[in-house]
Order: C-alpha cells, then structure tokens, then sequence
C-alpha cells in the first residue's frame, strides 16, 4: 500500500510538471 501511494506521488508530481 505503501508503495502505491508513493507511486501516486510521482505522477500527480509527473502532471504538475507537464502542466
């Protein structure tokens, strides 16, 4: 569970970057 939240931070931080 861990791991999958943390996978959810690098692309909601991956989005902000594109935007």
């Amino acid at each position: 569970k861990l791991r999958l939240c943390q996978q959810v931070d690098v692309t909601q931080k991956h989005l902000e970057k594109k935007k």
